[in-house]
């Protein structure tokens, strides 16, 4: 597999999040008007000593998000007096990986680019660029893996770096290789030196580095996991959909019980046609940042709607009122400071009246009980 193929999906996967443009159909806190990503908990730490060793986890409850590190590292002189150097030390957050799982066990690819941008565009090219380990440039469908602990065992040196614009760092680790073929972020893959003060949501940008002429500046970047939260989803008891309770499923975890507009996310995921017609639960997966208790929002678009804010004929576990929405005190997931995977559930008890015409424009294919055993894909009325 080509250097350049393994960049280019690593990072265009994790940008369709990470970067991605303020329309874009990410889940998100759904209300009247539609709701904005962000991020939920305190700022985290911020860093400091060396790489390799592991950061000190958040404590349960309070979330966190990553810090911009400290300016401790110690870092050579550039190799030209008008240049400056950049060392850049990695500190992972604290993570009992899954050895018998390849998505979870810890081993992968590292990509650490610069950019002269704090939001770099989808499919940007960086101005310097490191892939570690190295690769072997062969056509061969495999790449050569390292632990996460050999990555980041020593900072990663730029020399020749301006000295004049303003730069940017940023890393990306992917252990849960099935993202270089989804294109879409999933868990188990891990970033240092995105912004999340304003959280997963929008576009968060990059932390800009402090260079000087002459000079090598070390610095510390806490790398975050995108740990796996599956969702089990069922209807509460004498709740019935409003159509034939099939359609897109999305899930938003989040600080707090209520859900403004406004509120920030913590962590997200979607299924393209989630069935709850009967009386059997469905599992949506996707991913949350952080640690502690997050609360969870979850929205069945039953007529394939696909507006930005709640859909009509939607059924969800929040209680509505005006444009804010109230979590049931029961719907959440406390995440253990280092869980990489956790498990939670919810029960659908509201069903908005459905659009007008009434026609119910998203159903879930029947299996097809061939070779590949699938679930069916969605398909429209």
């Amino acid at each position: 597999m080509s250097q350049r193929f393994l960049w280019a999906v690593a990072t265009g996967a994790l940008l369709l999040w990470a970067c991605g443009s303020d329309d874009d159909d990410r889940p998100r806190p759904p209300s009247g008007t539609g709701g904005t990503g962000g991020s939920v908990g305190g700022t985290g730490g911020t860093g400091g000593g060396g790489a390799g060793t592991g950061g000190s986890a958040a404590a349960a409850g309070s979330g966190g998000t990553a810090g911009d590190g400290g300016t401790t590292v110690p870092c050579d002189d550039p190799s030209d007096s008008t240049k400056a150097a950049l060392c850049l030390a990695l500190e992972p957050e604290t993570i009992q990986f899954l050895p018998s799982n390849p998505a979870f066990d810890g081993k992968g690819v590292l990509f650490v680019e610069i950019f002269d941008t704090p939001t770099p565009a989808l499919g940007a090219t960086p101005i310097a660029s490191q892939l570690l380990p190295a690769q072997d440039g062969g056509a061969d469908a495999g790449f050569v893996e390292a632990t996460l602990a050999q990555l980041t065992a020593a900072p990663i040196r730029f020399d020749g770096l301006s000295a004049t614009d303003k730069l940017y760092a940023r890393a990306i680790f992917v252990d849960n290789d099935a993202v270089l073929s989804a294109g879409a972020p999933l868990p188990g893959v891990w970033f240092a030196g995105i912004d999340l003060i304003d959280g997963i949501g929008g576009t968060p940008p990059l932390y800009e580095l402090s260079l000087t002429a002459g000079e090598g500046t070390g610095i510390v970047r806490k790398l975050i996991a995108l740990r796996k939260l599956a969702l089990t989803v069922s209807r509460a008891s004498g709740a019935s959909p409003k159509g034939d309770g099939q359609g897109p499923l999305t899930f938003v975890a989040v600080d707090g019980v209520q859900v403004a507009p406004t509120t920030n996310v913590w962590g997200l995921g979607s299924a393209l046609c989630g069935d709850l017609s009967g009386t059997s639960p469905f599992t949506v997966e996707g991913f949350v940042v952080g640690s502690g208790t997050k609360h969870l929002l979850a929205v069945l678009d039953d007529f394939g709607v696909g507006s930005a804010g709640l859909p009509a004929g939607a059924m969800t576990n929040g209680q509505v009122s005006g444009t804010t929405f109230t979590i049931p005190t029961g719907d959440s997931v406390n995440i253990p400071f280092d869980a990489y995977a956790v498990l939670a559930n919810v029960e659908l008890g509201t069903a908005f009246d459905g659009p007008d015409g009434g026609a119910d424009n998203a159903s879930c294919a029947t299996p097809d009980a061939g070779a590949d055993a699938g679930a069916g894909d969605a398909s429209t009325d």
